[in-house]
């Protein structure tokens, strides 16, 4: 047993017969999970928001008092902790972070 299978314990073989399937870039409808499209744009939303404020090299203060929430949130945001957070919120923080919407 190699150290790596040690560390992870004994690991059984693919067999020839399992697949792996392509996604269909939803990861929630690929896991059958309610309201799928929502959360994929949402998840998309805040990387959105996250690519802005790593490009911008922002703090999170300055993050929160840009967008109007607190510290806390800045920080539930950019772990993509997104329950309770509706998408027209996020398309606010975009548009508080000064980025043009377009929604398709």
């Amino acid at each position: 047993m190699t150290s790596a299978n040690a560390k992870l314990g004994s690991v059984a073989p693919r067999s020839k017969a399992e697949r792996v399937q392509a996604s269909s870039g939803n990861i929630f409808a690929d896991l059958d999970l309610p309201d799928a499209a929502e959360l994929d744009a949402g998840v998309r939303l805040a990387v959105a928001i996250n690519h802005v404020i790593d490009a911008r090299g922002l703090s999170d203060t300055a993050v929160a008092k840009v967008m109007g929430i607190d510290r806390p949130s800045v920080l539930a945001l950019k772990r993509y902790k997104l329950k309770g957070i509706s998408q027209g919120e996020l398309l606010g923080y975009l548009t508080a972070l000064g980025c043009d919407v377009e929604i398709r």
